[in-house]
């Protein structure tokens, strides 16, 4: 649950900052140039986005705690089936839906999270939240 946590908040704030102005046009906007994402959208990015936010994300968590290796593996494994899911348009029944992450690439100032929790907890989904996107999931 701490890995989950850390990795929730550390993917969070490295995908906002990479919103900054500056760092979206140098770094994050190859990524955003898929305004409905495919899979293949998962690894079109800058390599400093995917070393920085997508690896350093996934990895914090269990560096941070001293986790032993096959933990490290089931997170690595953990947010490459996340980010998968997040850019592949279906909506598989009991796993996190893409609407959200769809919503994020078609607005960009929505939804910087992996699992919702810290955009709950900034308000971040708030215009997702009253979206078309979302009152079909309920």
């Amino acid at each position: 649950l701490a890995c989950i946590l850390v990795i929730e908040a550390s993917f969070y704030y490295l995908h906002r900052l990479l919103h900054h102005p500056w760092l979206f046009k140098t770094i994050h906007k190859v990524h955003h140039e898929w305004k409905a994402p495919c899979v293949m959208a998962q690894f079109y990015c800058h390599p400093i986005e995917h070393s920085a936010v997508n690896l350093g994300s996934a990895m914090i968590g269990p560096w941070l705690l001293g986790s032993h290796l096959s933990v490290w593996w089931v997170f690595m494994n953990l947010a490459m089936l996340s980010s998968v899911l997040a850019h592949s348009g279906y909506h598989f029944p009991f796993l996190p839906s893409p609407e959200s992450h769809d919503f994020h690439h078609s607005w960009g100032t929505q939804n910087f999270g992996s699992l919702g929790l810290m955009d709950w907890f900034h308000g971040t989904n708030k215009h997702f939240k009253e979206s078309e996107s979302y009152l079909i999931l309920l």
